[in-house]
């Protein structure tokens, strides 16, 4: 008789203090709710073939972590999110084609960019470049800032 370990729900949830991602088969990242300092949201331009819109957590040591908003549970997960951090707030990306971001929570920086987007230069590996991603100057000083 074999026994399957239980599989991780697909997309987002909130479990004894941490927002886990999983992918259904193992759990992609997790972190404590509480060293949560940023909420936002970017796209990118790998619609419509690959994932392109996604909900990203900012700790407070400046590091983020990202899951697709295109998963099963997403729309209840946000609705706990919103509890959990005691606010109301919500994705509106949802057309964006390109590269685009915004901050959705704390309410103080709401609507800024959450990252930059930078061109690359073309490498012979990399002959149509790529793009570096990094936090907004608005998000770095909040974070920089009393918290």
């Amino acid at each position: 008789m074999n026994v399957k370990a239980p599989e991780s729900p697909i997309g987002f949830e909130i479990l004894d203090g941490e927002v886990r991602y999983s992918d259904g088969a193992r759990c992609q990242w997790s972190i404590s709710l509480n060293s949560v300092r940023i909420i936002g949201e970017c796209t990118n331009e790998n619609g419509p073939y690959a994932d392109d819109w996604f909900l990203c957590l900012v700790t407070d040591c400046g590091g983020w972590v990202e899951g697709s908003v295109y998963v099963p549970n997403f729309v209840a997960f946000m609705g706990e999110l919103c509890v959990s951090m005691g606010s109301d707030f919500f994705v509106s990306l949802a057309r964006s084609t390109t590269f685009a971001s915004r901050v959705m929570w704390p309410e103080s920086i709401a609507d800024t960019e959450l990252f930059e987007f930078l061109p690359r230069k073309r490498r012979l590996l990399r002959p149509f470049g790529s793009v570096e991603q990094r936090l907004s100057q608005s998000a770095s000083a909040f974070l920089q800032g009393p918290g």
